[in-house]
């Protein structure tokens, strides 16, 4: 059974920058003679804004990669590196790169799991399969996948949750019109669904977490960034999909 890797081509930071001098702000004439300072009160209202949406500038990445290589000890170029790849979705511009994968391979919806889980008497639990099935109606023009032909492709995501089914369940994949997908990097990494502690602390947890694994892969730092990413998945991958996949690394 193929499963398929989908992978951004390049690290996604959200950036804004003010250009004064090219866009300049035009004062209404009512508060030319006033007190009232434009300028200052958009700087202000700028800056809430970034400090309520989690803005990310450049300037921030480099005050940010510095304290995290000084408190871990990691050089400042695997730093930037590790930044990079885990906030390769962290922001909702990267649904962008999944539509396109799909869209590509003529998937017409993506899977939900909740006939499976009623037929089987458990609960649903948080897939990533529903939560971008979801997604997919709201942003894509994606169908349901109850209102689907049979002859159309859907697509199944895998993630910690249905690789611990399709490992225990024979039978979990019969009679699906499905294509397996997996976002590398995505499920461990900084995504949209997974900001709930700064970038920063999340970078600097997940680097002495890949420091604990070079005993265990006799790997150098950037394969186990790669490998807390991705490991225990891709390796499961090999056992559904009989072998291949774990050399996308």
């Amino acid at each position: 059974m193929r499963v398929s890797i989908i992978q951004a081509c390049k690290p996604i930071f959200t950036s804004a920058k003010r250009t004064e001098r090219n866009q300049p702000v035009t004062r209404p004439d009512s508060f030319e003679k006033s007190e009232f300072n434009f300028d200052n009160e958009c700087k202000i209202l700028y800056s809430k804004l970034e400090k309520s949406m989690g803005v990310v500038t450049p300037q921030d990445i480099i005050k940010q990669a510095n304290r995290v290589s000084k408190k871990t000890g990691v050089p400042l170029d695997d730093v930037y590196d590790t930044m990079g790849i885990l906030s390769q979705y962290s922001s909702y511009k990267s649904l962008g790169v999944i539509e396109d994968e799909l869209k590509k391979r003529d998937i017409k919806a993506i899977n939900s799991l909740g006939l499976y889980y009623k037929k089987n008497n458990c609960g649903t639990p948080l897939c990533l399969t529903n939560v971008l099935q979801y997604i997919s109606l709201k942003n894509f023009g994606f169908k349901s996948d109850y209102n689907c032909k049979e002859s159309d492709k859907k697509a199944l995501f895998i993630d910690n949750n249905l690789i611990d089914i399709a490992l225990n369940d024979d039978e979990f994949y019969a009679g699906r019109n499905n294509e397996l997908f997996y976002i590398a990097n995505f499920e461990n990494g900084y995504n949209f669904l997974n900001q709930n502690m700064s970038f920063e602390d999340f970078t600097i947890d997940f680097i002495e977490k890949v420091k604990t694994l070079k005993n265990y892969t006799g790997k150098d730092f950037k394969y186990n960034v790669r490998y807390a990413l991705n490991g225990r998945v891709m390796e499961n991958i090999d056992a559904i999909s009989g072998g291949g996949a774990y050399s996308c690394y």
